[in-house]
């Protein structure tokens, strides 16, 4: 059985769970939803997306719509809440990085 507490560290999902020069897309979401979860995926991503009242099929979404994508998905437990946490923080210091010029 895979080890659930921590995501795959190979791949290309890994580059995009840790840059923080580059703000997170409703894909990295996805695949690193995908990555930690693998099966039900599907199901608890339409969930999330229901919860937040965003289109599951969207490529991209507005700043509040991500944020209630992040907040459904921190409500469903610890591992999630980490996930979200991760993605709120890389926000953060991709815009600042920006506002520095780097």
């Amino acid at each position: 059985m895979q080890d659930k507490t921590r995501p795959d560290a190979s791949g290309p999902t890994r580059r995009m769970l840790h840059s923080s020069d580059i703000e997170p897309s409703v894909g990295d979401l996805r695949r690193g939803l995908k990555q930690v979860l693998d099966e039900g995926y599907e199901a608890v991503w339409a969930s999330i997306c229901t919860r937040a009242g965003a289109d599951p099929t969207a490529a991209n979404l507005n700043d509040g719509d991500f944020e209630a994508l992040l907040s459904a998905l921190g409500d469903l437990g610890p591992l999630c809440a980490v996930l979200a946490t991760s993605w709120r923080i890389r926000r953060t210091a991709a815009r600042k990085l920006a506002e520095l010029g780097r």
